[in-house]
């Protein structure tokens, strides 16, 4: 069997505190819309949407794993899942999956002298005019709930390698998220790299069944280095904006886990603190019990793409979304699954960027969900402070 030798992937493992590296790619498909390219071969080999969902149907959740496996879901695997073919173009990745044959420890602690320079931003007029557009479908009842984003492209200055990237982002253990992660595809001349804090399932293994959990974010507010916790928590437990949108979206996925296999789920606790870099972000838990019967396939099917970054109800949001915003997510809102041993987890791809090392680019988008209370300003700002939390971690001027 070929392997891909410069292929390779990062995950932070919250329990060590630690990185490993994935590296030795026995196998890495890259799924199109009528084909999935074969990163070994450099071939293209016919491939249809309903074969990747019997693959995923084979993976079982109490399957020991030898050697790690890393499944990209893109944004796009969205259209497939909700019969919105038509939205999904022939050179859209939905997913991008990856057996690694290697295993190692990885020492990420030194920052190198990127820095990022901004070339395109939203226009503040285009955002208010999609949050209007956005906001008629609430006003007509057509959705309780949207989550608008929007990309910032920024030429990288002094970019050497795809490890600078990673090293820089991922150097300061204090601000790594609990879901963070990177890939490198040379062939594809780009890099995924996310500093997720939400994580949209993991599971704990018992005997004669397994227990989901979900945590999905929805609520935000600065948090700088020397303000008081409580007080910013206060701020930030009582407005009733968020707990809006944090009570919308946890009866959400308390639905969609709901409808896995048919045991309800619990709602565990309600308004849990998170801090990021610069934000301070509340969350729900979620749990049900399941039956090894369930595969990989049912959860993605039943959770993909996660609520907290679509919105409610969610097949007519991807619709909406799709209209308003105007350019592909791909990598960003989409989830990154790893399974190696016993462990099996999804995160969010929010905090995520894709790099384009070819063009020295970075694509980062963020965004964040609007309601009837929401206040256009204060969500365009919101946004711009998510940019702040992961591009701050590299050098940038203004943006």
């Amino acid at each position: 069997m070929t392997t891909t030798n410069n292929i390779q992937s990062f995950f932070y493992l919250e329990s060590i505190r630690e990185f490993i590296k994935l590296s030795q790619a026995q196998c890495c498909y890259v799924y199109y819309k009528n084909y999935r390219l074969n990163l070994c071969n450099n071939k293209k080999e016919q491939f249809v949407f309903n074969n990747f969902l019997d693959h995923l149907d084979d993976i079982k959740i109490n399957q020991l794993r030898p050697r790690p496996k890393v499944i990209h879901l893109f944004y796009e695997l969205s259209f497939l899942l909700y019969n919105l073919d038509y939205l999904l173009e022939g050179d859209d990745i939905y997913a991008i999956e990856i057996d690694y044959e290697k295993v190692g420890k990885v020492n990420i602690n030194h920052e190198n002298n990127i820095s990022l320079d901004p070339i395109s931003l939203p226009d503040k007029k285009q955002y208010i005019d999609s949050f209007n557009l956005g906001r008629e479908h609430l006003l007509k009842g057509n959705c309780y709930q949207f989550n608008l984003t929007y990309p910032f492209d920024f030429e990288i200055k002094n970019f050497h390698n795809e490890y600078d990237i990673t090293n820089s982002v991922f150097y300061n253990k204090e601000k790594v998220g609990p879901f963070a992660h990177s890939t490198i595809l040379p062939q594809l001349g780009k890099q995924f790299i996310s500093n997720s804090p939400e994580c949209l399932f993991k599971i704990n293994k018992y005997k004669n069944y397994f227990q989901l959990q979900s945590m999905p974010i929805k609520g935000s507010i600065n948090y700088g280095k020397n303000e008081d916790f409580q007080n910013k928590w206060n701020e930030l437990i009582n407005s009733k904006k968020n707990e809006s949108e944090l009570f919308m979206i946890t009866d959400l996925i308390k639905n969609d886990l709901s409808k896995i296999e048919g045991p309800i789920a619990e709602v565990l606790s309600l308004k849990l603190p998170l801090t990021v870099p610069g934000i301070l972000h509340q969350y729900s838990l979620l749990s049900v019990d399941l039956s090894y019967k369930v595969t990989l396939k049912k959860l993605v099917e039943s959770l993909f793409p996660g609520g907290s970054i679509t919105g409610a109800p969610k097949k007519r949001v991807i619709k909406i979304l799709s209209e308003l915003e105007n350019y592909k997510r791909g990598f960003y809102c989409g989830a990154t699954i790893f399974l190696y041993q016993d462990k099996v987890s999804a995160s969010i791809n929010i905090r995520s960027a894709e790099v384009m090392s070819n063009k020295n680019l970075l694509r980062y988008s963020a965004g964040g969900g609007i309601t009837l209370k929401s206040n256009v300003n204060d969500e365009y700002e919101e946004m711009k402070m998510k940019v702040s939390s992961f591009i701050n971690l590299l050098k940038t001027n203004h943006y």
